[in-house]
């Protein structure tokens, strides 16, 4: 049996995707809010938590995504007992920004969404990312890290 084409399906399926997107992207914006307007301590992280988890649990588009794991690193590294595995992340994170493997996302999927986010440059990401192997005693790690980006007096 032939089964016809149904581009208004297709076209469903696009839409909801980014709406899923934006609403993700909104979720995080709220998260910056909390982030902004309550003082450094950690019950702000408490409060960021749900909008980090409502983004992660839908992950539609790679930028979105990535800012929302960037965002749960942040929380975590506050915390002794995911200090370590908030830092890899870091690392994951700044490394797949040169990351050339097959099935990676193209150029202009990972730029979908770029105003909607707050995601730093690769350089900003590869400094705290050093910060962080710093704070964890891998110093020399951090040194690379730094020597990397040009912060010679961080060296």
């Amino acid at each position: 049996e032939d089964v016809a084409f149904d581009d208004q399906k297709r076209r469903a399926n696009i839409k909801d995707a980014r709406r899923a997107a934006l609403t993700s992207c909104v979720a995080l914006a709220l998260c910056l809010d909390v982030k902004n307007t309550n003082p450094d301590d950690g019950l702000t992280n408490d409060e960021m938590r749900p909008y980090v988890a409502f983004a992660l649990a839908s992950p539609v588009d790679w930028l979105v995504h990535s800012a929302a794991l960037l965002q749960r690193c942040r929380i975590e590294a506050h915390s002794v007992y995911s200090a370590d595995r908030a830092a890899l992340q870091l690392e994951v994170l700044a490394n797949q920004h040169v990351s050339q493997k097959p099935g990676d996302a193209c150029a202009s999927d990972r730029i979908a969404f770029a105003s909607c986010v707050d995601y730093p440059s690769r350089w900003e990401l590869d400094g705290e990312v050093a910060h962080a192997m710093a704070s964890l005693g891998a110093f020399v790690s951090a040194a690379e890290r730094f020597k990397k980006i040009h912060e010679w007096d961080l060296v």
